[in-house]
């Protein structure tokens, strides 16, 4: 087709055979929109810069880039700061063997001020050094429901590799020690029940004792395990027969997570 002098060509008369298609940018497109791969047709997608991509690879790349800002996101989570990674573990068991070589100082595990306010006016006694006594100093042979005493006894089983679940042993073990001796005792112990958030297991039980200084006293104890060790709280009012309004119960039980938190931040 020969155009006449002055008129410009039509684009697509260009395009006829023998044309390069070099000579239209259109023609490079079609090319590439022509072009088959190994398996069938291809298409691809234009960059900016005018490189032609594989839609594939293009999808592809989307794909990886969410996959990567996910794991980012995860990783910032778990980074030191989170306030969840921070809380203190209930658990410090630290391997088989527990974290325990000895039991700590008993008389250590509870301040002044806390021992007052379960023994008023209480002078202590160290036992030993894993057994510490919080005695009043009331005369015991005049009539008063004002007697408390408070025992805090610790015991840790051998850092071996069976530390730890010696320890559970030993709780269990005691346990059943007083369900036994329950079937002998009058009146009836309360029998024991499993406690929560003391330690990371313990359990409770009661019992009316009338042979000792007082004529007679109820006795609530708290026995608990941390990794290895055995803590065990025996919480003791005399002229009483029962623990009528749960002070001991209540008490025994605060005094065993006093003693918990001891071992925790000095054990």
């Amino acid at each position: 087709m020969t155009a006449a002098p002055g008129v410009p060509v039509p684009h697509e008369a260009v395009q006829g055979p023998g044309a390069p298609e070099a000579a239209s940018g259109s023609g490079r497109a079609s090319r590439a929109r022509r072009q088959e791969g190994p398996t069938g047709p291809t298409e691809y997608a234009r960059g900016r810069s005018g490189v032609l991509v594989p839609k594939p690879i293009v999808a592809l790349t989307g794909v990886l880039v969410v996959g990567m800002a996910a794991a980012i996101g995860y990783l910032l989570a778990s980074a030191p700061g989170d306030p969840a990674a921070d809380e203190p573990v209930a658990s410090a068991s630290a391997g088989p063997g527990g974290r325990f070589a000895a039991p700590p100082r008993a008389c250590d595990m509870l301040d002044e001020k806390q021992a007052g306010e379960l023994v008023p006016g209480f002078r202590s006694s160290e036992v030993e050094p894993g057994v510490c006594d919080w005695l009043n100093q009331q005369d015991w042979r005049k009539p008063s429901t004002q007697k408390y005493d408070l025992q805090v006894r610790l015991v840790a089983m051998k850092q071996s590799d069976s530390g730890v679940q010696r320890a559970k042993e030993y709780l269990a073990g005691k346990k059943k020690d007083f369900v036994r001796d329950a079937e002998f005792a009058t009146p009836k112990p309360a029998p024991p029940g499993d406690l929560k958030g003391i330690g990371e297991e313990a359990f409770t039980t009661g019992k009316y004792s009338k042979i000792n200084l007082y004529g007679g006293s109820y006795k609530v104890s708290v026995v608990f395990r941390v990794s290895n060790l055995i803590g065990e709280v025996e919480y003791e009012q005399g002229g009483v027969e029962k623990d009528a309004e749960g002070r001991l119960a209540a008490g025994a039980q605060k005094a065993a997570r006093w003693v918990v938190e001891s071992l925790r931040t000095n054990g």
